[in-house]
């Protein structure tokens, strides 16, 4: 009789089980390692929607960050991604220009406290590049105040912005993410009265 055939069979078990060992002890460490990277701490949510009609509805559990607004973005100047200048203060901000390709971004308006964001005012889905990309507030920006624009990846509601499920935009570029800040103005309009 001969023993080779089991030897070999018994050989191959051990290396199938150890295989599998491997596997999973590799498996477990890269969910341990993925789960004590830093995370952005967003304590709450916003949700924008649109109905059939574009009417935005809007309600708020003010959304706030740990997140520091990058030192290397001046007021006004755009990353490539996005396009933003100083405005008048009010319930709406204008972005110049949104450079992202299909499927699009949410472009958020955030407010700022000192050098961390602050609250997401209102966000609009955009499906690719796209010029003066209106988005209307939750509440008017203030004069004065630095706000910022951040761009985030649609979740899994479509249509449906949630700063939870959204996960910050990336610009392959730069390897960071997409934050532009701008600065709100007083209205000086002196109307002629007739």
């Amino acid at each position: 009789m001969d023993i080779q055939p089991q030897k070999t069979n018994t050989t191959l078990k051990t290396r199938l089980i150890l295989i599998f060992i491997f596997g999973f002890a590799f498996g477990a460490l890269t969910v341990i390692a993925w789960n004590s990277a830093p995370q952005h701490n967003n304590t709450a949510n916003i949700t924008v929607t649109t109905n059939t009609s574009g009417v935005i509805t809007s309600k708020n559990n003010v959304a706030t960050s740990t997140e520091k607004i990058p030192t290397l973005f001046s007021t006004g100047i755009g990353t490539g991604r996005v396009t933003v200048t100083n405005q008048v203060a009010g319930n709406t901000a204008l972005v110049e220009s949104v450079t992202v390709p299909p499927p699009g971004v949410w472009v958020a308006i955030r407010e700022t406290n000192g050098k961390e964001l602050g609250n997401i005012l209102g966000a609009e889905y955009v499906h690719g590049p796209r010029s003066n990309v209106s988005i209307s507030l939750l509440r008017n920006t203030q004069p004065n105040k630095l706000y910022v624009v951040e761009l985030y990846r649609p979740g899994i509601k479509e249509g449906v912005f949630n700063v939870k499920t959204e996960s910050v935009y990336v610009d392959l570029d730069t390897g960071r993410s997409v934050i532009v800040p701008f600065r709100t103005e007083a209205n000086t309009f002196t109307g002629i009265a007739q």
